[in-house]
């Protein structure tokens, strides 16, 4: 078999490690929805933190690369905007579909492209900029029909999980490119693995402590099977198949979250909701792939595969 076959074979490969990622990450959503009333949304992301610090630890030690504590100061603020962007998933998925959720997080791209301009002095092209404008619109439109069902602060909380991911994102750029991936993982959970418990207690006192332990065992299955094998599987598709073309499969996250979610749906969503989530998917994906950028490259598509830990 020549080289030629041999790369494109190995690609191949990375884009279906990629798409089961995909598939595996959009299974979080209605899995964790279906537990918001059986676990507040505080004890559930408590659970999620201790669990993937727990599994990033022990993985990077079976690795060889185990985590030391002496860059703490230098993770700090990563692992901060972390902590609260967590909190702030799962209080918007306590509130809204988990449709909705997974669609407002694709504006992760758009955050990161603005944040480009404005913290980078990137500059984006008429196309771009048409193209953010266009995910913006459709994606209220989207929510706009769903108004009387959508919870407004749910909406709020889920821009503002976008917001901080991309924001730590933003900060492991400049720090993480030589980490490695598990190492990243610790520290994007393990500052919310301890404040999360003082700040649970501290709000709901003992009914904190009152866990279902059923809900508290599937929180702590789903995440490692839905965001750290999913997040492995990401980060061995990026070593085989273009960054870029990775990240663009990811658009396809609420695709599958709406078919996951069929079980748990009391309404259709309208053609016309529809027609908006994909003008919004599909806007997005060429941002993603085609982007033209007039100075340096994008926040997105310039991210090391490190700095990618957290869009979900």
């Amino acid at each position: 078999m020549s080289d030629n076959s041999t790369g494109k074979a190995t690609t191949r490969r990375g884009l279906w490690m990629a798409l089961a990622s995909v598939m595996l990450m959009a299974g979080w959503y209605p899995a964790m929805k279906v537990l918001m009333g059986r676990i507040s949304p505080i004890q559930a992301a408590t659970i999620e933190a201790i669990g993937m610090t727990t599994a990033a630890a022990v993985w990077s030690g079976l690795r060889g690369r185990a985590i030391t504590l002496k860059d703490t100061r230098q993770w700090a603020p990563f692992s901060l905007l972390n902590a609260v962007a967590l909190g702030l998933l799962y209080l918007s998925l306590a509130e809204l579909s988990p449709i909705v959720v997974s669609l407002v997080g694709r504006s992760y791209v758009v955050v990161c492209a603005i944040l480009g301009v404005f913290i980078l002095h990137e500059r984006l092209s008429v196309r771009d900029w048409s193209l953010i404008v266009l995910s913006t619109i459709s994606t209220v439109i989207f929510i706009q029909g769903d108004a009387e069902r959508v919870s407004p602060l749910g909406v709020v909380l889920s821009m503002g999980y976008v917001a901080c991911f991309a924001f730590a994102n933003l900060l492991a750029k400049r720090f993480a490119s030589g980490a490695a991936p598990s190492t990243t993982l610790f520290w994007s959970r393990v500052l919310a693995a301890i404040v999360l418990p003082v700040l649970g207690l501290a709000l709901e006192g003992r009914a904190y402590l009152s866990l279902d332990w059923w809900a508290a065992g599937w929180v702590l299955g789903c995440s490692l099977v839905t965001m750290f094998a999913g997040l492995w599987l990401y980060y061995r598709a990026l070593a085989t198949a273009s960054f870029t073309l990775v990240n663009v499969l990811r658009t396809l996250g609420p695709i599958f979250v709406f078919f996951y979610s069929v079980p748990l749906m009391t309404h259709w969503p309208s053609v016309g909701q529809i027609i908006a989530g994909s003008v919004c998917i599909v806007s997005i994906a060429i941002l993603s792939l085609f982007p033209q950028r007039i100075a340096k490259s994008s926040v997105h598509s310039r991210e090391s595969p490190k700095a990618e830990v957290e869009k979900t």
